[in-house]
């Protein structure tokens, strides 16, 4: 039974984080994606910000679905590692955010970075 509930407590940690994923994913793009001089993005390396990120969503979303498919321990760190590994990768292109917009962002990381780190996998 406990373990039955530890299971229910990841798949509701899990919901939350892919709507937290998500919400950042597009605030990310919305925030990045129009207008913009391609020499300034260039100098500060912001150019490539969507390749920085593509290799880490891709992995999260692979331990994802192994995760959901195969419910074990080592799944479950495989999951978690994964989405510390897009928080870092998010946070490595956080300099091509608008400044106005860089306490929402941060925001929304932190909790993301807060709800990976409190999912049980023992």
């Amino acid at each position: 039974m406990k373990n039955e509930s530890v299971k229910k407590r990841n798949y509701v940690n899990i919901n939350r984080l892919k709507v937290l994923f998500f919400a950042v994913t597009i605030a990310l793009f919305t925030l990045t994606s129009c207008g913009g001089d391609d020499v300034i993005a260039a100098a500060t390396g912001c150019e490539t910000w969507s390749k920085t990120l593509e290799t880490s969503v891709t992995k999260w979303s692979e331990a994802s679905a192994n995760y959901s498919n195969n419910p074990t321990s080592e799944n479950c760190n495989k999951y978690k590692d994964a989405g510390l590994d897009y928080v870092k990768a998010i946070q490595s292109v956080s300099k091509c955010i608008p400044g106005t917009s860089k306490t929402f962002y941060e925001d929304a990381l932190k909790d993301l970075k807060d709800e990976l780190n409190s999912i049980n996998c023992n």
